[in-house]
C-alpha cells in the first residue's frame, strides 16, 4: 500500500517535470537548428539575454500555435 503511494507521488512529479521541461527542449532544438549558437561570437554574459528572449518568443509561439 505505501509502496503504491510512493510510486503514484513518483508518476505525477515525473509528469510534472516532464511538462516543464518538454517547451525548454523544444527550445534549444530550434536554436539549434536555426544555428543561432553555433554563429555567436560575443561574450557568454551578453549572450544571456537575447537567448532568454528568443525562448520566451519561440514559447509564445507554440502556444499560439496550439491554441
Amino acid at each position: 500500500m505505501v509502496r503504491t503511494c510512493i510510486a503514484g507521488r513518483a508518476k505525477r512529479a515525473n509528469s510534472q517535470h516532464a511538462k516543464l521541461r518538454s517547451p525548454v527542449e523544444r527550445a534549444f532544438a530550434i536554436l539549434k537548428r536555426w544555428r543561432v549558437l553555433d554563429t555567436v561570437r560575443i561574450s557568454r554574459n551578453w549572450i544571456t539575454s537575447p537567448l532568454y528572449a528568443l525562448l520566451v518568443i519561440i514559447q509564445k509561439r507554440s502556444s499560439l500555435a496550439q491554441a
